[in-house]
């Protein structure tokens, strides 16, 4: 089920969608949802199942990109500081998986945050599944 936004794209009107991003060796299962903050209004939130990271933006259209971002400045920062990039992470809480399994495949297209010569090895040709659901 979607629905046009303004700028003429198509967005889920379902509340949760999920990713799974490959870094060189396992995947990483990304859920993706909705939820009210108050004061705030609605976001959308992307939270990696297998390791505690996360990232929000205010549409759908932006949450994978913003993600990418933020699993770009993880590893950067873990090179920097001589730490394996997200082996000191714990997983995200068990409610998340349980998200991620009754998602649905959604397919963003994802901008590139800096050039492929300046991502490490372990982000280069990432393959993503996003799924959407109720």
């Amino acid at each position: 089920m979607t629905s046009q936004q303004e700028d003429g794209q198509m967005e889920p009107t379902t509340t949760t969608t999920t990713t799974t991003i490959t870094s060189g060796c396992e995947p990483l299962r990304i859920v993706m949802f909705e939820e009210e903050v108050p004061g705030v209004g609605r976001i959308w939130v992307a939270q990696c199942i297998d390791y505690d990271l996360a990232a929000q933006s205010t549409k759908l259209n932006d949450l994978a990109y913003e993600f990418e971002k933020a699993l770009v400045c993880h590893v950067v920062a873990c090179l920097d500081a001589g730490i394996e990039p997200l082996k000191h992470l714990p997983p995200a809480p068990n409610h998340y998986e349980e998200l991620f399994k009754m998602g649905e495949p959604y397919s963003p297209r994802i901008p590139r945050v800096v050039s492929s010569r300046d991502i490490p090895m372990m982000l280069r040709g990432t393959n993503k599944e996003i799924r959407v659901a109720a």
